[in-house]
């Protein structure tokens, strides 16, 4: 008779091996865990190389211009999602990211859904409000000078956050991407 093997069980405080994360081909490069600041969304910040922004949230991007085009602005989807959350390329490098669902916020909560007295009470001073069609423009101006060339706009019905979007200056401004 042959005595079954022993399984070897490592020791208290032992390192244990863990299996390697494998992204799932499908799973939404964004998620409600996902967070847009001033700089970008995620680990996407504004200025990176449109390729290295895909590979840095594990997609690929729907909307590349034909191989051998070079438009100078265009704009991009992660493949898988989700719905509502569209990038501009300006140059070959992320400027812009426009976000229309409820599911991403800022770090501070502010999102699609939110009232513009929420955003007041965040961030107060920090906003400049301009009348836009059908209600306003909320923009976030940020106070540290590293970050002085860029904004997050909300864009409300006269109550509540309809849209947003975050960037450089130069890109952010115009309501439609690619508008000069």
């Amino acid at each position: 008779d042959e005595e079954p093997a022993e399984t070897e069980t490592p020791e208290p405080g032992e390192l244990q091996p863990t299996p390697t994360q494998v992204p799932v081909s499908g799973e939404p490069a964004f998620t409600a865990a996902s967070k847009l600041t001033t700089v970008g969304l995620d680990e996407i910040f504004f200025g990176d190389p449109v390729e290295d922004a895909a590979e840095k949230a594990s997609t690929t991007w729907i909307g590349l211009p034909p191989a051998g085009s070079a438009p100078q602005c265009y704009t991009v989807q992660p493949s898988g999602g989700p719905a509502g959350v569209v990038f501009t390329v300006v140059d070959g490098r992320i400027e812009r990211v426009d976000i229309t669902t409820a599911t991403i916020t800022t770090r501070s909560g502010a999102g699609v859904g939110s009232t513009e007295t929420q955003l007041d009470e965040l961030f107060g001073s920090q906003l400049e409000v301009a009348p836009a069609a059908g209600g306003n423009q909320i923009t976030f101006v940020p106070q540290s000078e590293q970050d002085k060339v860029f904004r997050i706009i909300w864009v409300t019905d006269g109550t509540t956050v309809t849209e947003m979007r975050a960037g450089r200056l130069a890109q952010v401004q115009p309501r439609t991407p690619c508008s000069g």
